[in-house]
């Protein structure tokens, strides 16, 4: 199986070691999703862009926040930075940050608690100019380690549709191949103790899913957000169980 999971990885152009913003993620509700470690790139197109990306903390910690620009000359590009809690939309971090291209800047954050967390990248405001370089985004808990194949496998629910998943350090990869419609969606994204968070990469309009793993073998499947290719709401509501799945074969 993991030979077919890479070979689909490397069809699908999953990314391995860095990931790139997906426009528009000017929202709470379309943000993209951080994995811990990996590298994110992105970029201010307008003065009202805001870039918005959301991880999980599993606890009490120090956050690594490495922020870089590989194209940035001298300090005229800055870009103003939060790091809010989604819970009760406290600022636990902000500051203008001026990196070059040679000299990423890093900054130790402390989180107090568990909770999904917002890093808010936007222009600097006042008399400063919006930047149009690329940026990369690194965040990387102290308590992270990378848990190689700990989730991994193929499950089955009570529809008979398979699901197969692929845990390594670049994140988690979900291919999803459905009997009822007939069809297959891939997602990526990260998890953190029982909880994974995916954003829709290949399949018919948008979503950002969520895999709770009751155990190593049984996860149950929610949206976070979902909609479809029209634009319109799917017809399972965020939050709702939409399917409860369990292992039938292992790597």
């Amino acid at each position: 199986m993991k030979t077919l999971v890479i070979l689909l990885a490397t069809l699908l152009s999953v990314p391995v070691l860095a990931d790139v913003e997906t426009e528009t993620n000017n929202t709470e509700s379309t943000a993209d999703t951080l994995t811990a470690g990996e590298l994110m790139s992105g970029n201010l197109s307008r003065d009202e862009d805001i870039d918005y990306f959301e991880f999980l903390a599993s606890g009490v910690d120090s956050l690594e926040l490495v922020f870089g620009s590989p194209n940035a000359m001298g300090t005229e590009s800055r870009w103003l930075i939060f790091v809010q809690r989604a819970t009760d939309g406290i600022l636990i971090y902000q500051e203008v940050l001026g990196p070059t291209a040679d000299l990423p800047i890093t900054r130790n954050i402390d989180i107090d608690n568990s909770s999904l967390y917002w890093v808010i990248v936007r222009p600097p405001g006042g008399s400063l100019a919006t930047p149009t370089d690329v940026y990369n985004l690194t965040i990387t808990p102290d308590n992270f380690s990378p848990t190689l194949g700990a989730i991994e496998g193929v499950w089955q629910d009570n529809f008979d549709s398979f699901y197969s998943i692929h845990e390594g350090s670049q994140g988690l990869l979900y291919i999803e191949l459905s009997t009822n419609p007939f069809g297959w969606n891939a997602y990526l994204g990260s998890r953190i103790e029982d909880r994974a968070v995916l954003d829709l990469v290949v399949g018919p309009g948008t979503a950002e899913l969520e895999l709770t793993f009751t155990s190593t073998e049984i996860y149950e499947a929610r949206y976070i957000t979902c909609q479809t290719e029209e634009g319109d709401a799917c017809a399972a509501a965020p939050g709702e169980l939409l399917y409860t799945s369990t292992k039938v074969f292992a790597d």
